[in-house]
């Protein structure tokens, strides 16, 4: 029977996959058929490739298993007669330029893992990396969106959405997940997991900032700490942030409030998270048209301008940082964006090529006191 799949069935199975078309059922046959021969898996691996380069969005509900397959066929090197194919050695060597086209500027690294015939396979891993100045839209072989902020990586195995639907992040994600009571959707990032199943939410986990921010949109997610002893969580419910601060000097006065709470109650996040009711749309809307900003101190700002125009901004005076900006990004350069931040509060600016120095301005400061100079 699965030699039968083997020859007749397989090329079937893979495309509906990739379209999400599969039932449960069918997803345990396609499993059983990669996991027989080193061989199968390798040939999973090409025509994923053929399908993320032709590229076809997945999940619609329109499926077309004859079409689907028509459409793949010819960019795939059957092993079986070992033939060669010019049009793939093409697609190949082209494939990082011809998805940044189709993700508007992401970098796709794709590479196969040496692999011996032994018990335990070595799985291939898929990166999606997008450049400072840039602003991607990808989606994944179970039909989740994700919209990758600039700066950001994600990694996936190439079991993603047969076993597990589990992603790395670094950086800042949007995602919109593809409904799967089966399979939950996990984000891990370095400190933090988020495990949803169907749900609009947002992460931001850059290295180098000092707090992980969860925010939901709609559904539910649960957040999940990986040095927690007690493997606490915490339930979001829409319009909910989470933030996890990574190091004991950003717990101020949250870990206090926490303190007061009960130890006994399970359910109590740990004292380095603090969870708000919060608008979404000002965690979110990076990835819009406009980009909303309320209230935020620049200092606070400076990391995300930078990422999104690939600057290098330096606060030359301390009394800088802690003024607040209020304002909508849309299509703006970041010399627009500077000149109007001279006309908010009191700051001079110079640019040298990506290099940007923010200094005080004396003269107008006394008119910017009664802006906002409160510390946070």
């Amino acid at each position: 029977m699965e030699k039968e799949l083997t020859n007749c069935k397989a090329e079937v199975l893979i495309s509906g996959f990739f379209t999400g078309s599969l039932d449960e059922s069918e997803l345990i046959r396609l499993k059983k058929w990669l996991e027989e021969d080193p061989k199968h898996l390798a040939r999973f691996n090409r025509i994923r490739s053929a399908w993320i380069l032709a590229g076809k969005e997945i999940g619609t509900g329109n499926f077309d298993s004859d079409s689907s397959w028509n459409i793949l066929k010819p960019r795939i090197i059957t092993e079986e007669n070992g033939a060669k194919s010019f049009r793939w050695k093409f697609f190949l060597r082209y494939a990082a330029s011809l998805f940044i086209c189709f993700s508007l500027g992401a970098t796709l690294t794709l590479w196969w893992e040496n692999r011996n015939i032994t018990k335990t396979s070595v799985l291939a891993a898929t990166e999606i990396s997008v450049p400072l100045g840039s602003i991607s839209t990808v989606t994944l072989p179970d039909g989740s969106r994700v919209w990758l902020n600039a700066g950001s990586k994600v990694i996936y195995q190439e079991d993603f959405g047969i076993d597990n639907r589990e992603i790395q992040l670094e950086g800042e994600a949007f995602f919109d997940v593809y409904t799967n009571p089966e399979k939950p959707f996990i984000v891990k990032t370095s400190d933090i997991s988020v495990r949803a199943f169907g749900t609009r939410f947002n992460v931001k986990a850059y290295p180098e900032e000092k707090a992980i921010l969860t925010t939901l949109e709609e559904g539910k997610v649960d957040v999940v700490f990986h040095n927690d002893k007690n493997r606490s969580s915490v339930l979001l419910k829409p319009n909910e942030q989470l933030v996890f601060y990574k190091s004991d000097k950003n717990k101020k006065e949250e870990k206090t409030n926490t303190d007061k709470q009960s130890k006994e109650d399970p359910v109590l996040p740990p004292p380095d998270v603090k969870v708000e009711h919060v608008k979404v749309q000002l965690s979110t809307s990076w990835k819009d048209d406009k980009w909303v900003i309320d209230n935020m101190p620049l200092h606070l700002l400076a990391p995300d301008l930078e990422r999104r125009f690939n600057l290098n901004i330096r606060i030359v005076s301390d009394d800088l940082n802690n003024y607040r900006i209020t304002t909508t990004i849309a299509n703006e350069t970041a010399e627009q964006i500077l000149k109007a931040l001279s006309h908010a509060i009191p700051v001079d600016y110079t640019i040298n090529k990506n290099k940007v120095e923010l200094t005080l301005n004396k003269k107008n400061q006394d008119k910017f006191r009664n802006v906002l100079k409160n510390k946070i």
